[in-house]
């Protein structure tokens, strides 16, 4: 097939469902005035972009009480386009649960008036990214860390169990992170208590230690003693 067959086979298929879907055929007028200023060549470019980009799309634009579609026209271009207007829906979290008739499919486009609260506050599912320094999560997972003031209100309140885990295996401490983990995986479950709770574990602590240390100033952040962590496992290996 010669590229001016091939052009001619898409834009009568992309003016066919336009006009379906509006009578006033003003969308159609639209590419066609797009694709009859472009050359054999420049068409070819486009389409090759086109395809290639997920994001590209072709746009149906209307007039409220003008050129709306009914359900008739969506049902029509549907049909030209050899789409289904029911299938049968796999809910995949509810352990694959399907429709038992097939149902209407489509996108449900909503715009957002003001801010939706998961917007706002950035969820994040991952913790990956951390500051090598301190352990802390940043960049992209830094919203996943509490805020000072949410560390204030849960000490006001007495929440010192919760301060624990947040603070400790779910922040800096590496060692009990691991241990929660393997448990959480071979049990299903972990206890808090089970976890280790060692100040040497703990990334933050072990850094601002070293840097009042530099500074000549002693902590009992980590140990009593002016001893540092890595030279008392330097030692214990000797």
């Amino acid at each position: 097939m010669t590229v001016k067959e091939k052009r001619k086979e898409i834009t009568s298929l992309i003016y066919k469902v336009f006009d379906a879907l509006d009578k006033t055929h003003e969308n159609t007028d639209r590419y066609k005035a797009f694709f009859e200023k472009m050359t054999d060549a420049e068409f070819s470019k486009w389409a090759d972009s086109f395809f290639k980009n997920p994001d590209e799309n072709f746009f149906l634009e209307v007039l409220p009480y003008k050129n709306e579609p009914n359900l008739r026209d969506i049902l029509k271009a549907l049909g030209i386009l050899h789409i289904p207007a029911r299938e049968y829906v796999t809910f995949r979290h509810l352990n694959g649960v399907c429709t038992r008739q097939p149902v209407p499919v489509g996108y449900v486009l909503l715009k957002r008036h003001q801010q939706i609260l998961s917007k706002k506050n950035s969820i994040v599912s991952d913790i990956s990214v951390r500051n090598p320094k301190t352990g802390q999560v940043t960049g992209d997972s830094k919203a996943a860390r509490e805020s000072d003031m949410e560390v204030y209100s849960l000490k006001a309140y007495g929440a010192d169990a919760v301060l624990k885990e947040l603070l400790g295996p779910r922040a800096d401490n590496m060692k009990a992170k691991t241990q929660m983990y393997e448990e959480i995986n071979s049990q299903g479950f972990v206890s808090l208590e089970n976890l280790p709770d060692n100040p040497e574990d703990k990334v933050t602590l072990n850094t601002i230690n070293v840097m009042y240390l530099g500074a000549g100033i002693r902590t009992n952040l980590v140990r009593d003693d002016l001893i540092l962590p890595i030279t008392l496992e330097r030692r214990k290996k000797k």
